[in-house]
């Protein structure tokens, strides 16, 4: 509805090549490659669930990555790795000011200043009107119980839960493992960690494999050489240390969960389940797919709600960063998304995706540990 199918993109790009062999059709080849970059690639949210719908598994997103080259700026990537506690203030700073000029100008006029600032300078990115404010400074973790290594994303480091801003994931989240009596630890140097998927995202790969071997050092010495269980509270940041250890680029022996195996396993059995929500929307991310735990993701929202809706969204089209950069993906992506009547609530394990669910629904998707935290007691 926005660009080109997967099978589009691939025989497009055949006939691009062939043209360019042949020498046939100088006019027609320049306009195929002058509309690919952005029909093509640009608009692939290139997370490979394209493979999941098609009949022999070709993942298109492996081939739109590679067309779209090594990132142009590497050093200024390398930079940022080393630099994401500069980053991340910096990026709390502008949300904090962007909350500051909606209560003096209104939601509308800033997002029509923000829309026309991006229009002029393309590294503004547009902010959605379903992200939160700034997130507050980490709580510190109850220092009794069963010892977890607690690996808050840069993501999540930044952004406040949900459109009010109440709590942050963090506060959640240990509020789930004092509940289930565990005391989690932070790595040391937290807000300068990052799994990499940022700069992987951007084919920056110098980037992207500094910034994890900076983060897997850090929770291997706070986890006690892999003696002490990891979470990690953003899927997509899961997804891609989980990965990297199964590669064998992170060191095997960290014992790394996502927040639904790790939930699933270790916190709701501890917990009685007292409060139900009437309707319950669920996004799987793409992530949770990859990981193979929608199952138990699905699960854990299902005891919070007397009816789930998961509403088949095969990719929310947020993708990244995209939903900052290509808004449209989003919007084209989640177009025919149809929540039963009445449902005012909404649940996912990605910060980006829930951002983009918010806008695009009006729903306030909110983070899994949120809804655990919310609807149970400590058995």
């Amino acid at each position: 509805g926005l660009s080109l199918t997967p099978r589009q993109r691939i025989v497009l790009w055949r006939r691009i090549n062939h043209l360019q062999r042949s020498g046939e059709a100088p006019a027609e080849l320049s306009s195929h490659q002058s509309q690919y970059r952005y029909l093509g690639i640009d608009t692939c949210a290139a997370t490979g669930m394209c493979a999941t719908r098609c009949p022999v598994g070709i993942n298109t997103g492996t081939l739109m990555k590679q067309l779209k080259g090594a990132s142009p700026r590497p050093d200024a990537a390398r930079w940022a790795a080393g630099h994401m506690r500069l980053l991340t203030a910096g990026a709390r700073l502008g949300l904090g000011v962007r909350a500051s000029a909606q209560k003096l100008l209104g939601k509308p006029a800033v997002q029509a200043l923000n829309r026309s600032l991006h229009h002029t300078f393309k590294t503004i990115p547009i902010v959605p009107l379903g992200a939160p404010g700034p997130a507050r400074r980490l709580p510190t973790p109850s220092a009794q119980g069963e010892p977890v290594v607690y690996f808050v994303s840069c993501v999540n480091r930044t952004l406040a839960e949900g459109r009010d801003g109440a709590a942050s994931v963090a506060e959640h989240t240990l509020s789930l493992f004092a509940k289930a009596g565990f005391a989690a630890r932070y790595p040391d140097n937290l807000d300068a960690l990052c799994c990499g998927q940022p700069f992987d995202s951007k084919n920056a790969a110098d980037a992207a494999e500094l910034a994890s071997s900076q983060t897997a050092k850090a929770l291997l010495a706070a986890s006690d050489n892999g003696r002490i269980p990891v979470y990690i509270d953003n899927g997509p940041c899961a997804e891609r240390l989980i990965t990297a250890q199964r590669e064998g680029r992170v060191d095997a022996r960290l014992k790394l969960y996502d927040a639904a195996s790790f939930l699933s396993e270790f916190i709701a059995p501890r917990l009685n389940f007292t409060r139900q929500l009437d309707q319950l929307a669920l996004h799987v991310p793409c992530s949770a797919s990859k990981l193979g735990v929608g199952g138990k993701l699905t699960a854990l929202a299902r005891r919070c709600a007397t009816q789930l809706s998961v509403p088949d969204i095969a990719c929310c089209g947020f993708a990244g960063d995209k939903g900052f950069t290509t808004p449209e993906l989003n919007a084209n992506s989640l177009k025919r998304l149809q929540l039963p009547a009445g449902c005012a609530h909404g649940v996912s394990m990605s910060r980006t995706c829930q951002i983009g669910l918010t806008t695009h629904t009006g729903v306030d998707y909110q983070s899994i540990e949120a809804l655990l935290d919310a609807c149970s007691d400590p058995a």
